[in-house]
């Protein structure tokens, strides 16, 4: 047992100081640095160096009760910059895939509708025009139109960027979601929400890992994303005008992560759908001789929701407990 607890240590230290200690400590280091140069000394190097010199040749800075100091408090202000920031990347993740009907969901939903309609209206005007220009030129055979139009293409791209479909949820994160949960609607006949949990039970190890490890990065961008918004606030805390451009970056970053864990997270949930529901099929005793179709989905929802199972995962993005 021994040697156990020693591993589960090791682990919950590697783990608190990857994501509480590491970037907890950068912060507070730079919240340090935005203080002494404020606005008008944001790159003055030669300002810093100088107030680093006075740091080091100050003899009482050289004492070790005062050097244990001085770690204690930066350790501590890390481990509660990285708390908050943990808590901030889990409001986060609601935010990005929310669940409510509140107001806000509502408008934000209108707005993507409005953008979407827009670039769907340009496109069709485009291909339109292409059409009409490609009528009329006579465009050498064998040379790709993306060459000759390439608006059309352009918006094309941009409005798939924008939303699998017809917008009807307020983020990109949950219009994925969502498309995937209609897909199989269509197909199996049924709800995501309601046999994820039973999906999740009977996979295999492997496909289980890979789902948790793409939840992990997730959370991982989720919680860059807090750091964006810690290093945001800094600036009018400080004058600091840098700090803003970490904070776009990662935000930048953020995005970026969170988009490519939602687009190897959404096929993967699809083939973990199609490869168990007809073994969840047999072990709940309905009848599945051939392919899993829409009458057998409905008989499987009656019998879990008879059972009343409740489902504290309300989509497969959210992490499994392990």
């Amino acid at each position: 047992m021994n040697p156990l607890l020693q591993e589960l240590s090791k682990k919950l230290a590697e783990r608190w100081a990857t994501l509480f200690l590491g970037p907890g400590l950068l912060f507070v280091a730079t919240a340090a640095l935005a203080r002494h140069q404020g606005f008008r000394h944001a790159v003055d190097l030669p300002f810093l160096r100088r107030h680093l010199s006075g740091i080091t040749t100050d003899t009482r800075n050289r004492e070790t009760a005062v050097l244990l100091m001085i770690a204690a408090f930066a350790a501590l202000a890390a481990v509660i910059a990285g708390l908050l920031v943990a808590a901030a990347g889990r409001l986060i993740e609601r935010l990005w895939t929310p669940t409510g009907t509140a107001r806000w969901t509502g408008w934000l939903t209108a707005w993507r509708l409005r953008r979407w309609t827009r670039l769907r209206t340009a496109l069709a005007e485009a291909t339109t025009q292409a059409g009409a220009t490609l009528a009329i030129d006579r465009l050498s055979a064998g040379t790709p139109l993306e060459r000759h139009f390439p608006r059309p293409h352009r918006l094309r791209s941009r409005l798939e960027h924008w939303s699998e479909g017809r917008p009807d949820q307020p983020t990109w994160y949950a219009q994925r979601m969502a498309a995937l949960t209609r897909r199989l609607h269509d197909r199996y006949g049924i709800d995501l929400a309601l046999f994820w949990p039973h999906l999740w039970t009977i996979a295999g190890a492997d496909a289980r890992a890979d789902v948790q490890a793409v939840q992990d990065n997730y959370a991982s961008a989720a919680r860059l994303a807090g750091w964006a918004v810690a290093y945001a606030i800094v600036f009018p805390g400080t004058g600091w005008w840098p700090a803003l451009l970490i904070a776009l970056a990662l935000a930048a970053m953020a995005r970026s992560r969170a988009r490519a864990a939602v687009n190897t997270l959404v096929p993967l949930v699809e083939s973990m759908a199609d490869l168990n529901l007809r073994s969840l099929a047999d072990r709940l005793g309905v009848p599945c001789p051939q392919t899993f179709t829409p009458q057998v989905g409905a008989e499987l929802t009656t019998i879990l929701r008879s059972t009343g199972t409740a489902n504290t995962s309300p989509d497969p993005i959210r992490p499994a407990p392990r």
